[in-house]
């Protein structure tokens, strides 16, 4: 959840933290013998990226990517958009979980980060061919390259103009996208002010789309690899790198995250521990006396 920003705007040090959550960033898939058939592998395998992404699952989220990518070249697959944009998806996954901050490699791993993303962009960048109108793959095009502008300053310009442009065709498209609204939170929470970033505004948006994933209908949801738990968890996220985080809030959102998902990774692994380093501090800061 998770998901933006552009030009020099940032620092790489700010883009790789922030890449573990916004990298969660997707959406669906497809197969092929017929139209039906096609349609049930599509949702089996959406459901078992969904496990990938909350258990931190590289491996499955390799194969799984593989997979996609099988169906997407059929050329008379009904889904080839959703397995080109669920492709991009896992590349995307893949790219959290060796990034800075991840669960199993806090150090990160940079340039492999990196070639999973523009393995991610490849796809997406696909789904878009197939389905100009595709607003979840325009979005996460959004994501991926404003998150690769501080792994690729040689190209910030180039990558921060794509990245505006796929956030708003994806905000024409589909203004009420849970999604879609979750990118933008994103880019505006983390952006600069000269970016266009605005902090209130990215809080605001996080909220937006928090009350958007509690309406959608479960036929969507289902389509979907994430959702309202990693958009809580990006909420804590936030919350925790503002200048001056409101813990309770924090606190909430992580709550709310890992009663959802109780088995979700980078909540429980990243954001909950960070957290309860804050809560420590806070409380060591208020229980000690004022010298002078």
């Amino acid at each position: 959840m998770t998901h933006l920003r552009r030009s020099r705007p940032h620092s790489l040090s700010r883009a790789l933290r922030f890449a573990g959550a916004a990298l969660t960033l997707a959406c669906c898939v497809g197969a092929r013998p017929a139209a039906g058939a096609e349609a049930l592998s599509v949702r089996a395998l959406t459901a078992e990226l969904r496990e990938a992404n909350y258990a931190a699952d590289a491996a499955a989220a390799q194969r799984l990517r593989d997979r996609f990518r099988e169906l997407a070249a059929n050329p008379d697959g009904a889904d080839r958009a959703l397995a080109y944009y669920q492709a991009g998806t896992a590349s995307g996954l893949l790219a959290a979980f060796v990034g800075p901050g991840g669960v199993g490699n806090p150090a990160g791993d940079a340039p492999a980060m990196l070639r999973h993303m523009q393995e991610a962009a490849e796809d997406l960048e696909r789904a878009v061919a197939v389905a100009p109108d595709f607003a979840d793959a325009h979005v996460a095009l959004a994501n991926n390259y404003g998150m690769r502008i501080g792994l690729e300053p040689d190209r910030a310009a180039d990558l921060a103009a794509r990245s505006n442009a796929a956030r708003e065709r994806a905000l024409a498209l589909a203004p009420k996208n849970p999604r879609v609204v979750t990118g933008h939170a994103g880019f505006l929470f983390w952006a600069p002010p000269q970016a266009g970033g605005d902090r209130a505004r990215g809080m605001a948006r996080f909220r937006e789309a928090l009350e958007l994933f509690a309406a959608e209908p479960a036929a969507d949801r289902e389509l979907h690899a994430w959702g309202e738990p990693d958009t809580w968890a990006f909420l804590a996220f936030a919350e925790l790198a503002s200048e001056k985080p409101d813990l309770a809030a924090a606190r909430a959102a992580v709550d709310r995250a890992l009663a959802m998902r109780p088995d979700f990774a980078w909540a429980r692994g990243v954001v909950l521990p960070q957290l309860e380093r804050a809560l420590a501090a806070a409380k060591g800061a208020a229980t000690t006396p004022a010298c002078g």
